[in-house]
């Protein structure tokens, strides 16, 4: 019996070291895909001074060398401009946490909401 309960308490801890250790990456990936869009969102306001009117997508951004998204970025975020109103990056399958997360900052409000945010997270310009 002793055994028994000795391997069911290393198989709990050892669970949940594994899902700290997701946690903290999830919360990297999140603040990564939040860090990305600020750049994008800083690139849209420089595009908006060069051509007098307001990117249609980052791929656009990227295309005209605005911002250079990273391979490992791509693998795990799609970022979408939603015109003047807010920036989205949604996680793929490659990401830690898995598809259809979505991270949002509205430009309007001028705050984050979404995955791994508590409530509206602002953003100082």
């Amino acid at each position: 019996m002793r055994r028994y309960t000795s391997l069911l308490l290393l198989s709990f801890f050892l669970f949940s070291v594994f899902m700290i250790g997701c946690s903290k990456q999830q919360k990297l990936d999140a603040e990564n895909a939040r860090s990305h869009i600020r750049m994008i969102y800083n690139a849209c306001k420089m595009f908006v001074g060069d051509r007098d009117r307001w990117p249609a997508s980052a791929e656009e951004l990227e295309e005209l060398g605005y911002i250079e998204i990273d391979d490992d970025v791509r693998l795990k975020w799609v970022f979408t401009i939603y015109g003047t109103d807010s920036i989205s990056a949604y996680s793929t399958s490659e990401m830690s946490g898995g598809a259809d997360h979505r991270i949002t900052l509205n430009i309007v409000q001028v705050s984050f909401s979404g995955w791994r945010i508590k409530g509206y997270e602002e953003y100082d310009y």
